[in-house]
C-alpha cells in the first residue's frame, strides 16, 4: 500500500502484451518458435501504481510499443488451493496491537522506496532476486522499453523496497541464519543456507525441479491447445514455448535459434536458489519481539482482505491562523459482538489509525479543528462490519462519538460456483477419461453489477464452462452459461441460464456437450452449483 486503503504499488507482467510479442509462424499462426527473447526477458509493465479500484476492476494502460492492455492482477475472490480448501486473499501487516508510530513510519519508508523503484518484470527474479541490488539487475540498451529499469517479480519487488529502506525482515544480519527462523517458519518449509540474504528463503534443487516440471506441462498444454494437432506435428511449438519459458525462470536464458532456449531442456537440471515468493511474505517477523532472539521487524500478521468500492469522505481545508486550532476526538466502537481489534481511521487528519480493545474506546489527540469522517471496521464472523460517521473537532475541546458497526449491506453479493466435469474420449486410437473440478467466486454490487467466471482446461479433449453473472434490483442474480467441448478447437457448445434468488442456491447436473465428429467421439458431462450469498 502506497496510500493506506486507497493505492498500491506493485510489479507485474502483462500476459496479453507478451502474447503480442511472438516469434516464428506456421501457416499464418504466430508463435511457433516461442516468444520474442527480449520481450520474455523484460516483461512490461513492471512497476505500476494503481488505485485499489483499478487494481481490482482493471485499468487500461498503453505500452511503449503496443496496446492498450488491461492490467487487473489483484483478485479479492478466494482461491481453491485443492479439491477442498478455499484460501481467502489476505493482507500482510503488523499485528494490530503492535503497530506503533515507529512501525508505521517504517512502513511508510518501505512504501516511499517502492514508489521510487522503476522496474521491469523478470521471471529470473524467482531464481536470483538479489540481482536487483546491483548492475546485473539493470536492463541495458538492448532491452527496448525496459532500458534502465530494475529486475523484479511481484514478491521480490516488495523485498527490494524493504532492502532500499534498510529494513531487516527475518533477522538482524545481512544473511539469515538457521537460528533466525522461528519453529513455525520451519514447519511451513522455510530453510536457509550460508548465502541466504535477509528476507529470502532457500528452495532446494528438488523443489525447483518439481515446480519447473509443473510449469513446463502447464505451458505445454496451453500451447498445444492453441497450436492444434497439425501445429504440434510440424512445428513442435508447444515444446519450444514451454522450454523457453522454463529456461527464463531457471537461468535468464531466452535466446532462440538452433540450440537456443526453446530447443533446450537445460531447466531440468536447475539447482537450489535463494528467492522469495508471495507465500514467503507471511514468514517475515513482527514488531512484538516474538522472533528468534526477540528480533523485531514490521510484518508478521495476516488477516482476510475485504474489498469495498471507493467512496468520498469529508476532510477539512486548512487556512493559516494564529489561533488555537487543535482539539481531541474520543469515541467508542460498538457492535453485537466483541469489537477487539476494530480499526479506526480519522480520514483526512494524517493521524495513525487506532486499534480498539474489548471496551471499544479510541482517542485521537492534537487534531486540527475541522470537520472529518471517522471510519471503523472489523471482520465479524467472516463479514466486514463497518461504519463511517461525520464528526467536528473543535479547537481546545474534546469531541466524543459512537461508531456502531453495521454488517455489510445486502446489496454486496458473493456468487460462488462449483463445477465438476468429466470428458470421455474414445476412438480407434485410444481411450481416456479426463475429470476436472473447481470452485470460484465473484463479487457483484450496484457499483459493479457484472461478473464472469471460466472453468475447465487441461489435456485435450476437455470441457469448458463460462458463466456471466448479473445482479438484479431484487438482489437475485441472472447467471448465463456457455458449455463447450474443446479438442483442437471448440467443437460444440450449449447455452443456458437461470435466476438465483438472494441467499439461495441452484444445482444443475447432467449437462452433456458432444463433439459431433464421429471420429473424435468425445463428450463432456458437467454438473455445477451456484450460491448467491451476502458478500
Amino acid at each position: 500500500m502506497s496510500k493506506n486503503h486507497i493505492e498500491l504499488r506493485h510489479s507485474t507482467g502483462s500476459d496479453d502484451w507478451l502474447k503480442d510479442h511472438l516469434a516464428g509462424s506456421f501457416l499464418g499462426n504466430k508463435g511457433t518458435d516461442g516468444f520474442d527473447p527480449t520481450a520474455l526477458k523484460y516483461l512490461w509493465p513492471g512497476s505500476l501504481t494503481q488505485s485499489i479500484d483499478n487494481a481490482f476492476h482493471g485499468e487500461w494502460v498503453t505500452s511503449p510499443d503496443t496496446g492498450p492492455y488491461k492490467i487487473a492482477d489483484f483478485s479479492f475472490a478466494p482461491d481453491l488451493s485443492d479439491a477442498s480448501t478455499i484460501i481467502p486473499p489476505v493482507v500482510v501487516k503488523p499485528p494490530p496491537f503492535d503497530e506503533t508510530a515507529d512501525v508505521r513510519r517504517t512502513l511508510h519508508r518501505i512504501a516511499d522506496e517502492a514508489l521510487k523503484i522503476n522496474a521491469h518484470y523478470r521471471f529470473y527474479g524467482y531464481t536470483r532476486p538479489e540481482i536487483a541490488l546491483g548492475p546485473a539487475g539493470v536492463a541495458g540498451p538492448d532491452s527496448g522499453w525496459a532500458n534502465g529499469t530494475i529486475a523484479t517479480q511481484c514478491a521480490s519487488f516488495i523485498w527490494l523496497a524493504a532492502q532500499h529502506a534498510g529494513v531487516k525482515l527475518e533477522g538482524p544480519g545481512k544473511f539469515t541464519k538457521v537460528t533466525d527462523l522461528e519453529p513455525t517458519d520451519v514447519v511451513l518449509g522455510a530453510a536457509v543456507n550460508g548465502a541466504t540474504l535477509d528476507g529470502l528463503y532457500l528452495y532446494t534443487a528438488a523443489e525447483r525441479q518439481a515446480a519447473a516440471k509443473w510449469l513446463y506441462q502447464k505451458v505445454f498444454d496451453i500451447a498445444y491447445n492453441t497450436a492444434g494437432f497439425w501445429g504440434q506435428l510440424f512445428t513442435g511449438a508447444p515444446d519450444d514455448v514451454a522450454n523457453q519459458l522454463c529456461n527464463a525462470f531457471a537461468s535468464d536464458w531466452t535466446d532462440l535459434g538452433n540450440g537456443g532456449a526453446g530447443d533446450s531442456d537445460a531447466w531440468k537440471s536447475t539447482g537450489e536458489a535463494n528467492a522469495v515468493s508471495p507465500d514467503n511474505l507471511m514468514l517475515w517477523d513482527s514488531p512484538n519481539g516474538s522472533g528468534q532472539g526477540q528480533f523485531r521487524s514490521v510484518y508478521g500478521h495476516i488477516e482476510e482482505l475485504f474489498y469495498l468500492p471507493g467512496t468520498y469522505a469529508q476532510v477539512p481545508i486548512y487556512r493559516w491562523k494564529l489561533v488555537p486550532t487543535k482539539g481531541n476526538l474520543t469515541g467508542t466502537v460498538t457492535a453485537n459482538a466483541d469489537v477487539t481489534g476494530a480499526n479506526v481511521s480519522l480520514l483526512g487528519s494524517g493521524q495513525q489509525d487506532f486499534v480498539v480493545g474489548a471496551d471499544g474506546r479510541f482517542e485521537f489527540t492534537a487534531v486540527p479543528a475541522g470537520h472529518y469522517s471517522v471510519s471503523a471496521g472489523l471482520n465479524i464472523a467472516g463479514h466486514w462490519n463497518s461504519n463511517t460517521v461525520p464528526v467536528e473537532v473543535t479547537a481546545g475541546g474534546t469531541t466524543d462519538v459512537t461508531v456502531p458497526l453495521q454488517p455489510p449491506p445486502e446489496v454486496f453479493r458473493t456468487v460462488t460456483i462449483s463445477v465438476d466435469m468429466d470428458t470421455n474420449w474414445s476412438s480407434v486410437w485410444a481411450h481416456s477419461d479426463h475429470p476436472w473440478s473447481g470452485t470460484k467466486s465473484v463479487k457483484v454490487h450496484p457499483f459493479w453489477s457484472h461478473g464472469h467466471l471460466d472453468f475447465g482446461g487441461g489435456d485435450t479433449p476437455h470441457g469448458g464452462l463460462g458463466f456471466d453473472i448479473d445482479l438484479n434490483a431484487d438482489l437475485s442474480v441472472t447467471v448465463s452459461w456457455t458449455a463447450s467441448e474443446v479438442d483442437d478447437e471448440v467443437e460444440s457448445t450449449l447455452n443456458g441460464g437461470a435466476n438465483v434468488p438472494k441467499d439461495a442456491g441452484l444445482g444443475w447436473s447432467g449437462l452433456t456437450v458432444v463433439n459431433p465428429d464421429a471420429i473424435d467421439n468425445d463428450h463432456t458431462t458437467m454438473s455445477f452449483t451456484i450460491h448467491n450469498d451476502q458478500g
